[in-house]
């Protein structure tokens, strides 16, 4: 998720799609694990730094599971241009546009436990809204078919205003979602649009139901139950963690965890500003990656991963739906997430269980890199 870019996050999930669609396959058996094996593991280490060192990224790491079980988990170089203080295994990462996936999850397990439908409608949660959104789903916006847009919703004035307001988190979504749903759709329902204010509308409606906010609601529904310990929202802190860097020109600048622009408005973090570490985010994609997993029901694991229409590139509840790729045995999710400081990209096959991460503490470089080593470690490990 970008501050002033959110048609730029609809060409990341575009080019998601188009690299995973080429991406080549070199065969590996089912139950090789290359973190069991020296040699294997060095050369994951040694492409991971090549990576970070090619594209002028300060720190990088990547995570490999196949179901619930972890192959590879590695990380490269240093906490920031200016500090070189080595990056750690257990560092955080700011996942972007990558914790949409999991403000879909949130829902799916107040699903599960009866607090609300899949067919639950905005005019059922806010009964003032314009006529023309009572009939529209909170799955809806969660596809990014509402018809809603970030245009005029979230633009620079908001960005500044949202900074300094001093109202609690539910209170700024509740008050934009009346902004957005006090006149008509922008784009056609239905149609695809991708823009973060369906994820910060869909958190207020939860916030709403549940009466609780949508980061109390992210520790209960997900973190805990899973064991993460490292999930937060914003930019990592703490004197060890990377920091993220804005892309000046050709080079890089690193912003303190602390500075106001180190991250969006945390308003918007429905929509994007979580962060953890590797291996707590591998219990993430464990979720979609592991038929076994018991965090949601198995009728709303398929329901998250099923597209809206099922066209060629297509959209399901926080994911990136991409139809029939080899490597991926079928279907594949894919996502990229950015604030422009950081950079996230994921894939996994929920067929075949193979799911891969990359992060970079970049934005700008940290792209080309993450997408660049995400499709060689799908080429080494896709079954």
């Amino acid at each position: 998720m970008n501050k002033h870019h959110s048609p730029t996050r609809r060409r990341i999930c575009l080019a998601a799609g188009a690299l995973l669609a080429s991406a080549p396959m070199r065969a590996m058996a089912q139950d090789e694990d290359l973190d069991d094996h020296a040699a294997g593991r060095a050369a994951l280490d040694a492409a991971l730094d090549a990576s970070r060192v090619r594209h002028g990224v300060p720190a990088m790491g990547a995570v490999v599971l196949r179901g619930a079980r972890i192959l590879y988990l590695g990380v490269a170089g240093q906490r920031s241009v200016t500090d070189d203080t080595p990056v750690a295994r257990d560092a955080s990462w700011h996942l972007g546009s990558n914790t949409k996936a999991m403000t879909a999850l949130v829902m799916a397990r107040l699903v599960d436990r009866g607090v609300l439908s899949w067919d639950a409608a905005l005019g059922d949660v806010w009964p003032d809204v314009n006529d023309a959104w009572r009939g529209v789903l909170i799955t809806d916006l969660l596809h990014h078919r509402a018809g809603l847009m970030d245009r005029g919703l979230i633009d620079v004035s908001w960005l500044m205003s949202a900074r300094q307001d001093e109202r609690s988190l539910p209170e700024q979504r509740a008050a934009f979602a009346r902004a957005a749903l006090g006149a008509p759709p922008a784009a056609e329902p239905g149609a695809f649009a991708y823009g973060n204010a369906n994820y910060l509308v869909a958190g207020a409606a939860l916030e709403q139901i549940t009466g609780m906010p949508w980061e109390a609601l992210m520790a209960d529904e997900l973190f805990a139950p899973l064991g993460i310990t490292t999930g937060g929202f914003g930019a990592p802190s703490g004197e060890a963690s990377p920091l993220g860097h804005r892309a000046v020109g050709e080079t890089l600048a690193p912003v303190e965890a602390d500075h106001p622009g180190s991250d969006n408005p945390r308003a918007l973090g429905p929509a994007g500003t979580a962060h953890m570490s590797l291996a707590d985010y591998a219990k993430v994609l464990a979720i979609f990656a592991d038929e076994g997993q018991t965090h949601i029901s198995a009728a709303s694991r398929t329901r998250l991963m099923t597209s809206y229409a099922g066209e060629e590139r297509d959209y399901a509840l926080g994911w990136l739906w991409l139809r029939e790729r080899r490597w991926a045995e079928g279907a594949a999710l894919a996502h990229e997430g950015s604030n422009t400081l950081w950079h996230t990209f994921a894939a996994l096959s929920p067929r075949s269980g193979l799911a891969v991460a990359v992060c970079a503490n970049a934005g700008g470089p940290g792209a080309a890199a993450c997408q660049g080593l995400g499709q060689s470690l799908i080429q080494t490990f896709a079954a």
